[in-house]
């Protein structure tokens, strides 16, 4: 009978980096985009798309919001390809605790004269 060592491998930054991003990436295999996508929205979960995938949705039409202004460095939802511009949006009932400031409606060009 031989005998077979184990050797565990040092755990590092990158290793825990690396196990993070085979993990929590993306919609399982075999699942449709656009049922991944309504899913997320029915437990008003964040959904990220990429530049390419962003025209496709209508956040207003299921009460979501532009997260930030700027973009972001992450895995598109929809594609699952890794972007480096993409958009995050988030509930609308999620916007006091983590959304940028709300523009005052009525300022502007198309204001009301009251």
């Amino acid at each position: 009978m031989t005998v077979t060592l184990h050797v565990p491998k040092p755990d590092t930054a990158q290793r825990r980096a690396a196990a993070a991003v085979i993990r929590g990436h993306g919609r399982p295999s075999g699942r449709t985009a656009g049922g991944w996508i309504a899913d997320k929205i029915g437990l008003r979960q964040c959904v990220i798309l990429c530049d390419f995938c962003v025209s496709k949705f209508n956040p207003r039409k299921v009460g979501y919001e532009l997260y930030r202004r700027t973009t972001m460095n992450a895995f598109c939802d929809d594609c699952g390809k890794h972007s480096l511009h993409a958009a995050a949006f988030i509930h609308s009932a999620f916007h006091d605790a983590v959304g940028d400031e709300r523009r005052i409606p009525g300022k502007g060009r198309w204001a009301r004269i009251r």
